[in-house]
């Protein structure tokens, strides 16, 4: 017989907090993107240069976290429902 290894509500807890953290970052990835434009106007050097380019690398990277990290609130909450119908009918 399957045995149930989680909480419904802690799944549901972490995911809301999992799904703010995310659209928080996001909204701070912008504000770099944003602000570095700008100030790539006024600085233009070999350190700018490696900078931007080690810059948008690490953006890459957090924008694929987010995208992740949005779909697995949404499939953690989807499991908590699920869950949550499971356990009642026991």
């Amino acid at each position: 017989m399957a045995k149930v290894i989680a909480d419904p509500e802690e799944l549901k807890k972490f995911a809301n907090y999992l799904k703010i953290r995310s659209y928080e970052l996001q909204d701070k990835i912008r504000g770099i993107e944003y602000e570095f434009n700008n100030l790539s106007e006024n600085w233009k050097d070999p350190v700018h240069d490696k900078f931007k380019s080690e810059l948008l690398e690490s953006l890459r990277a957090l924008k694929q976290f987010v995208n992740v990290s949005i779909e697995t609130s949404q499939y953690l909450i989807l499991k908590a429902e699920i869950l949550e119908r499971y356990l009642d009918l026991k």
